[in-house]
């Protein structure tokens, strides 16, 4: 999972998710299966808002986000989800994203993905808004 945080919020969201001030909130991606697992049956599954985390002996746990991303996410849907956090940095407030998971969950990929436009990841992408921004805001007079 990924957090994104900022010291503001949309005029649209409430105070859910406010620590200190700050807006917090808790994204969920879940990675496709490999083919080197040996289960068939998917061990996290994505649902609106939940996931659930399946064991070896057929119990399972449901727990909530403000957001999850199944499988079929694309990397650019990851991105519009913490690009509000980008954006408000670049206006000059505070803003922080960041990965947790087991290795192998697809911290790597989700924050800085491969190359190519529709696989780069959230790095890349937050630093082409930054360099978009800094061209877009800088007098052609004053270099």
């Amino acid at each position: 999972f990924f957090v994104a945080m900022s010291d503001g919020a949309a005029p649209d969201q409430d105070d859910r998710g406010r620590l200190d001030g700050h807006r917090v909130e808790v994204l969920m991606r879940v990675r496709p299966s490999q083919e080197r697992e040996p289960s068939s049956e998917p061990v996290v599954q994505a649902f609106n808002g939940f996931i659930r985390l399946s064991s070896s002996g057929g119990e399972s746990t449901m727990h909530g986000a403000d957001a999850v991303l199944g499988p079929d996410a694309s990397q650019e849907a990851v991105f519009a989800r913490v690009q509000g956090v980008v954006s408000h940095f670049l206006a000059g407030g505070n803003g922080v994203i960041a990965a947790y998971g087991a290795g192998g969950s697809g911290k790597t990929y989700t924050l800085v993905g491969e190359r190519g436009p529709p696989l780069r990841g959230i790095l890349p992408r937050a630093l082409e808004a930054a360099l978009r921004w800094v061209e877009e805001n800088t007098d052609a007079r004053h270099p």
